[in-house]
């Protein structure tokens, strides 16, 4: 799953309230070598379940690789913000 942008938010970086201050702390978010390695043995469980096919093929996936964790926290943090923005502006 991919996710984009759907708003610019570099105005709502620059308040100074919590949501501005939640904001910078997700787009600050990092994976160094350290916390990858402990999420990926967290995920090896997940990945001794996954189907054969699933990690084989022409486009394996592999939830411990260190590719697919930083690729995954930057979806994660797309949705983050896009989900807080939209609460904001319904609020």
């Amino acid at each position: 799953m991919k996710t984009a942008a759907l708003t610019s938010y570099e105005g709502d970086l620059e308040r100074d309230d919590a949501l501005s201050s939640l904001l910078r702390s997700i787009r600050d978010l990092e994976l160094d070598n350290e916390s990858a390695g402990a999420l990926a043995d967290e995920l090896s469980a997940l990945r001794q379940k996954l189907p054969a096919e699933l990690l084989g093929g022409e486009e394996p996936f592999d939830p411990t690789s260190p590719e697919v964790l930083a690729e995954t926290l930057e979806e994660i943090k797309g949705l983050l913000v896009h989900r807080l923005l939209s609460s904001d502006s319904k609020a």
